[in-house]
C-alpha cells in the first residue's frame, strides 16, 4: 500500500462507525415503516447483531397476502411507482457448480461431495420470494425517500385487487 492509500485508509476508517449506524438506522427504519405492509417480511436484525454492511435490503414477499400476484408483477407494479426494485441477482450457492457438482472444478481430480439444492429449504424460499431495494445510508437525510419507498408499498396494498386483475390479463 502506497502512503498516500493509506493516509485515505485511514480517514475512511475514522469515519466508518458512524457510517455504519447511519446506514443502520436508515434500514431499522424502513424496516419499521414496511411492517404494516401485509405482503413484505421485514428483515429483522436483532438489536445485539451488528450487521456490519448490507449489500441491499432484501424483505422477503408474501404473495398469498396480495391475491398470488407473482414477483415480476409486483416489481413492475413497484417500478412504476419510481421505485428502485429487483430480484436478487445472485443464485443460491448450492445451485452452483462448485457446491452442487461431485467433480472439484477447483482441483481436477480430487473427490468432493456434491451437495444438490434441496427443494423446499429456506435457501430456495428465500431465493423465490426476496426482493432487492436500495442500501439507504445517510440518516436522517434518506428518511424521507425511505417514507416515499413504504408509501408506494402500502399503495400496492391498497390497490391489490388492480393488480391481481392485471396480473391474471393474459393480453398485458
Amino acid at each position: 500500500m502506497s502512503p498516500f492509500h493509506a493516509i485515505v485508509a485511514r480517514h475512511a476508517l475514522a469515519a466508518f462507525p458512524a457510517r455504519k449506524e447511519a446506514r443502520h438506522r436508515c434500514l431499522r427504519y424502513f424496516g419499521e415503516q414496511l411492517g404494516d405492509v401485509p405482503c413484505l417480511e421485514p428483515v429483522d436484525v436483532a438489536d445485539h447483531v451488528d450487521m456490519g454492511a448490507w449489500y441491499g435490503y432484501k424483505p422477503l414477499y408474501r404473495p398469498e397476502a396480495l391475491g398470488g400476484v407473482p414477483r415480476p408483477v409486483l416489481i413492475e407494479a413497484l417500478r412504476a411507482e419510481g421505485m428502485e426494485v429487483g430480484a436478487p441477482s445472485g443464485p443460491r450457492l448450492s445451485t452452483l457448480p462448485l457446491y452442487a457438482r461431485p467433480e472439484n472444478p477447483l482441483f481436477p481430480g480430487t473427490p468432493k461431495k456434491g451437495i444438490a439444492p434441496e427443494s423446499g429449504s429456506h435457501a430456495e424460499h428465500v431465493e423465490q420470494h426476496a426482493l432487492s431495494l436500495p442500501t439507504f445510508t445517510n440518516w436522517p437525510e434518506d428518511k424521507e425517500l425511505i417514507d416515499q419507498y413504504a408509501e408506494a408499498f402500502r399503495k400496492i396494498d391498497r390497490h391489490r385487487e388492480a393488480l391481481v386483475r392485471y396480473a391474471a390479463d393474459p393480453a398485458r
